[in-house]
């Protein structure tokens, strides 16, 4: 097993006794089990610090023995963590589950309640295999045109073919623009996107597709100096104009000017402080909600193979 420990979040006047360990154990790569105990754990960002202390998560991705299950239930007891796991092969599910009852570690089985409700569902038993073969359906392949497309037209190229896109952001060089623009073509957007520059006019295309595709994107002066500080770094270069903070004051000024006269309809969103995540799921939500309602917005996946 690959164990990978990540800090959800810290505070540095929380002490050793405050922290709370959560050990997530799957015997596949544990991305699904991750992402739920990271969304989960933001219900608490109100008490990190205070209260609740800070967590931290290990997660321990491909168990595959009962042998490597119960050495982890022994880590865990040692240090008091929650286990969260979506172990699928029964053999080992079995001996993770014995070893956290018979050392009292507190365990939540991520899947167990789904996939009790589905066999009832389907009157059948479930595989017990983990990480199965990714299947070439109409919907994996709407992902990977998505991608393609977003990758062609990243960075303000192509402009003959933004009339295609689902999405037009829209925003100052260096505001998460790009890699927005595929995470959201994972989720099978095609996304094109347009980096400012003061005194530049976009391209007509801009402004000839439909408005409604486009999100303008801000960030507060102080943040975007500090990334494209760190990407001056990579380059090995310190002074420029680029990273000068008056000047990106003079351009975030000048791109809200923009979007007053330009972008008169387009939806803002402040990236500042933000993640990819849930600048994206604002995105999603903006386009939901010009369809109606939750019902209206509904999804409906294509047939199960």
């Amino acid at each position: 097993a690959e164990a990978e420990a990540e800090e959800e979040d810290s505070d540095e006047t929380c002490s050793t006794a405050s922290l709370r360990e959560i050990f997530v154990v799957s015997d596949s790569t544990g991305e699904s089990a991750s992402a739920s105990v990271r969304a989960a754990l933001r219900q608490f960002d109100y008490c990190f610090g205070s209260t609740c202390g800070t967590a931290r998560s290990t997660v321990y991705r491909f168990v595959r023995s009962a042998g490597e299950a119960e050495r982890i239930v022994e880590l865990a007891a040692g240090r008091g963590a929650l286990v969260v796991h979506t172990v699928m092969e029964p053999r080992v599910h079995a001996a993770l589950a014995a070893a956290c009852r018979a050392r009292g570690v507190a365990a939540c089985d991520l899947w167990g309640a789904l996939l009790d409700s589905l066999e009832e569902k389907f009157g059948a038993k479930r595989s017990g295999v983990s990480g199965r073969r990714q299947a070439v359906s109409s919907e994996y392949m709407t992902i990977i045109r998505a991608i393609e497309y977003t990758r062609k037209v990243d960075d303000g190229v192509l402009p003959h073919l933004w009339d295609e896109a689902d999405i037009m952001l829209v925003g100052p060089s260096r505001a998460g623009k790009t890699p927005l623009a595929f995470y959201l073509a994972q989720r099978g957007y095609k996304v094109a996107n347009y980096p400012l520059v003061p005194d530049e006019d976009p391209p007509p295309e801009l402004f000839g597709m439909d408005q409604r595709k486009c999100v303008a994107l801000m960030i507060q002066p102080e943040r975007l100096q500090a990334i494209r500080i760190e990407r001056m770094a990579q380059f090995n270069r310190s002074s420029t104009r680029y990273a000068s903070l008056d000047e990106i004051r003079k351009e975030v000024r000048w791109i809200k000017t923009f979007y007053l006269r330009r972008g008169t309809g387009w939806p803002i969103i402040d990236t500042t402080s933000s993640g990819v995540v849930e600048t994206a799921a604002r995105i999603m939500e903006i386009l939901d909600r010009r369809k109606g309602d939750s019902l209206a917005a509904a999804y409906v996946s294509p047939l199960a193979d």
